[in-house]
């Protein structure tokens, strides 16, 4: 038994709003086969009526007129589709395609691509105009720069201290890691961190270790939206897109004190103070007195003269 795939089918129309457009087009999305609603990126072409390809999901997106769309943009297209693509709200809908219109459609060839490109298919509509303002002023605050971390260790006393994490999204989590510490409360050398903490430290020296260092590295977890889209193609008729999907951003940072001086540690050899060598006893000079007795040469004379004893035998009494 042969099994064959089943045979592509047309899009459908879904939500959106008929007649809006300066030509009088329906601007909204549409519904592929696989359920999933999609928005069109060649505004000269016929609408995708015909038999539709599965979704791909490409990382590039070239326009009818041959220009590459930078990453930036396939984000913002790709945010917004996260975000309002899939609804079912005819307003929402139609100014998520003007959305789309504003970097793929053949008005942003001829005026650039932007607000203005995309506003044109609104054809001065105030009520979903409004809608677009809001998606669009909030699809350029979503664009911002790449996330990062910062960590920070301040010792209060030789083993008690206190390391700051931080990461630029407050919405990112992460895993804290030390080295020749524990985390105070628990013990652990690994601890899971919010965005924004602080978390109080013991050093752990070893046993016989006078002087040691402390290292603690932090990474984060955070989601993006990723530079890429879901393509869908019908031969001779408008392509469409739908969301590429979130990925996930990896960042952190790592710091290290400089050696700690803990003193001496139970075990540790204890090394004697050195003493300075002993130096010899210092004889008082010739003709000075001890215990008041002269002791020069001409005193010896004078003494033996009177008490009889021989200068040359030196002896004393």
């Amino acid at each position: 038994m042969t099994l064959t795939p089943a045979p592509a089918e047309a899009a459908t129309k879904g939500s959106g709003v008929p007649g809006l457009t300066p030509y009088g087009g329906y601007l909204g999305n549409y519904v592929a086969s696989d359920g999933t609603r999609v928005y069109c990126v060649d505004s000269s072409l016929p609408w995708p009526s015909g038999p539709m390809s599965e979704a791909s999901l490409v990382t590039g997106l070239t326009t009818t007129w041959g220009t590459q769309l930078p990453d930036e943009t396939l984000r913002k297209l790709n945010y917004v589709l996260l975000a309002w693509g899939q609804t079912g709200d005819a307003w929402t809908a139609a100014a998520v395609a003007a959305y789309v219109n504003a970097y793929t459609s053949g008005w942003a060839h001829d005026i650039g691509p932007g607000y203005a490109a995309g506003a044109w298919y609104l054809n001065g509509n105030a009520q979903i105009t409004a809608v677009y303002d809001f998606i669009w002023r909030d699809a350029e605050s979503r664009v911002e720069p790449v996330d990062y971390a910062t960590v920070q260790i301040e010792m209060h006393d030789a083993t008690t201290g206190t390391v700051a994490v931080a990461a630029t999204d407050p919405t990112a989590a992460g895993t804290l890691v030390l080295e020749g510490a524990v985390d105070a409360a628990s013990g652990e050398s690994q601890v899971a961190v919010s965005a924004e903490q602080r978390v109080e430290i013991r050093g752990v020296p070893g046993d016989t270790d006078l002087e040691y260092y402390i290292a603690a590295e932090v990474s984060y977890e955070s989601p993006v939206v990723d530079a890429s889209l879901r393509l869908y193609t019908t031969p001779g008729q408008q392509r469409t897109i739908s969301a590429g999907g979130p990925s996930v951003a990896a960042f952190g940072a790592a710091a290290r004190t400089d050696a700690i001086t803990v003193g001496p540690r139970p075990g540790a050899p204890v090394v004697a103070p050195a003493v300075p060598p002993s130096l010899p006893p210092t004889l008082a000079p010739t003709g000075s007195t001890t215990d008041g007795v002269m002791v020069g040469g001409a005193g010896l004379l004078l003494i033996g003269a009177l008490l009889g004893i021989s200068a040359r035998s030196r002896r004393w009494v």
